[in-house]
């Protein structure tokens, strides 16, 4: 048998139309067995950790990473696509993926053709980046973070806000705040955007998760992630100061 596998850009995402169209084209190409593998560290022990892809629209739930498996019996070719939402720990019975945190999204391809390894990954995997949405990259999100933290370093360091700071311009304090606003707001962006499958979206707006992160509902929030993160930025400061780093 052979095998290759590669890995999909993080800042992606797909839709339940788009896993649709994805089984389609599947059986249509002679994959007859399309089946979903779930995360075994996040289902109870008795429950199998493979299920039909039409239990998995009927439950419309966003696990935090699942395997897609199809299978052409009479090739005896497989493919798997493992798409990652979020870092959770996630471990599956599985030889290919054994695990589905700390990394990417990423299409694995088995055929006892070698020609036909190369050309299946090179056209489901041409499919998935095209026929996937854009999101907010790593890149911005650290942009903004560092953005952010530089603010309020200036702030614990002198008193004054970055600008304030460098152009030793009081005026310059709107121009810092709308800045800081535009930071909070970009990594507000970043910290809800969606990653990986999702099934079921959610409405993401600052109301709603402030709400549910004042019933109790914090996992995932990104309303608590982007507090964490000031706080974080806040506390690093200060033992900073206290070092007579800043």
């Amino acid at each position: 048998m052979f095998s290759k596998r590669k890995s999909i850009g993080g800042s992606r995402y797909w839709d339940k139309a788009f896993l649709n169209e994805f089984a389609t084209m599947f059986r249509n190409a002679g994959f007859s067995v399309i089946r979903i593998r779930l995360p075994r560290n996040l289902i109870p022990a008795k429950e199998k950790d493979y299920i039909s892809l039409e239990t998995f629209f009927n439950r419309e739930r966003n696990y935090p990473s699942i395997i897609l498996e199809a299978t052409n019996a009479k090739s005896k070719e497989l493919i798997k696509v493992l798409f990652v939402n979020i870092s959770k720990e996630t471990y599956f019975v599985d030889d290919t993926f054994p695990s589905g945190h700390s990394q990417p999204t990423e299409i694995y391809v088995q055929s006892p053709d070698p020609g036909r390894t190369f050309s299946l990954l090179a056209f489901f995997y041409e499919y998935l980046s095209e026929r996937s949405k854009g999101s907010f990259s790593a890149f911005s999100g650290l942009v903004f973070a560092l953005g952010l933290m530089a603010e309020v370093m200036s702030l614990f360091s002198d008193g004054k806000l970055l600008f304030v700071q460098m152009f030793k311009n009081p005026a310059l304090f709107f121009v810092d705040l709308f800045i800081i606003f535009i930071f909070l707001a970009g990594l507000y962006g970043y910290l809800s955007s969606p990653q990986g499958l999702h099934i079921r979206f959610r409405d993401s707006s600052v109301g709603v998760m402030l709400r549910m992160a004042l019933r109790g509902e914090l996992r995932d929030n990104p309303i608590v992630n982007l507090v964490v993160t000031v706080l974080g930025t806040i506390l690093a400061s200060i033992l900073l100061k206290f070092l007579g780093v800043i």
